[in-house]
């Protein structure tokens, strides 16, 4: 683990030259064909099932006229839920994204903080990273030291 460290230690002093975009600003999937195909797929899904059931109103509509009230309130319920949960999915979907991207983000964040620690704090630095992932009480240097 220490040869690691040394490594890290010696590379030499850079400032980024721009800064991320945030992850809220960033399309996680940006020119990705397969998130196009999906994106378009469910899109045509939505608006086959709506036309689908705007069909079979009117086909009912026509076969019985006097039960116009029932077949349209069935109608636009059936299409209110198809559209509801593709939307819904939809949202959800983004929101993962943008949270899997965030969380990138801020590991990458932490590597590079960590690539700027000097060699001789970072056993202390791996023993407390431990013991917040522990939930336990941050260890000293006094404690790491043999």
């Amino acid at each position: 683990m220490s040869a690691s460290w040394a490594s890290v230690a010696t590379l030499p002093e850079r400032t980024p030259t721009a800064p991320l975009p945030a992850a809220s600003d960033r399309d996680p999937h940006e020119g990705s064909t397969a998130a196009d195909i999906r994106s378009v797929g469910g899109l045509i899904a939505l608006i086959a099932g709506v036309v689908v059931v705007g069909l079979l109103a009117a086909g009912a509509l026509i076969a019985d006229p006097s039960d116009a009230a029932t077949i349209a309130t069935a109608a636009f319920g059936v299409i209110g839920s198809i559209v509801g949960a593709y939307f819904g999915v939809k949202i959800g979907t983004d929101g993962t994204q943008k949270a899997v991207q965030a969380h990138q983000d801020e590991a990458t964040r932490a590597q590079v903080f960590a690539a700027h620690l000097a060699p001789d704090k970072a056993n202390i630095a791996l023993e407390q990273a431990r013991a917040m992932g522990r939930d336990e009480p941050f260890p000293t240097e006094e404690s790491i030291r043999p």
